[in-house]
């Protein structure tokens, strides 16, 4: 089973799509992410918010590890560090497939705390495959037209 990164990351300026340097620093983390895990890497965001979320697939954690410590992916890291502070990042116990995995151009997602979850409303519910997370806190995804509840947000794929 593979497992499925989602990382959030809080940029400094509103204004970070338009800003051709980062730009180019996604579009090369996208490039080489998916070069060496062999999965797409997807960036969605929210209207007028400096939040972008990453999405993207790995054989294990393990895997995404040695990426990790990878010398491209620590130069990465290095070169974001002065624009970008990462506030969220997990490993999901989900497949990485379906909706996760099909580049969908908006999604509604939702991070629930440890409260309960209409399981129904959501296509696919994931929680930290390495225990790090506070216990009960789920990552749920759906497509937009699935799920008529005020639950969540809509947030919308990046394109690069």
């Amino acid at each position: 089973m593979t497992i499925t990164e989602f990382a959030e990351l809080q940029f400094h300026s509103a204004d970070f799509l338009s800003k051709p340097s980062l730009r180019d620093l996604l579009l090369r983390l996208r490039t080489n992410q998916g070069a060496w895990s062999g999965f797409p890497v997807y960036f969605y965001t929210k209207d007028s918010e400096q939040v972008l979320y990453l999405i993207s697939g790995w054989q294990s954690v393990l895997a995404h590890e040695e990426w990790i410590a990878s010398g491209e992916n620590q130069t990465l890291l290095k070169l974001f560090e002065p624009h970008v502070q990462i506030t969220d990042f997990v490993h999901l116990n989900v497949e990485f497939g379906g909706i996760l995995n099909g580049g969908e151009e908006r999604l509604r997602f939702w991070k629930n705390k440890g409260g309960a979850i209409d399981e129904k409303q959501w296509e696919i519910i994931g929680s930290d495959i390495e225990g790090k997370k506070k216990e009960g806190e789920k990552y749920c995804f759906s497509h937009v037209d699935s799920d008529q509840s005020s639950e969540g947000e809509i947030i919308q794929r990046v394109s690069l």
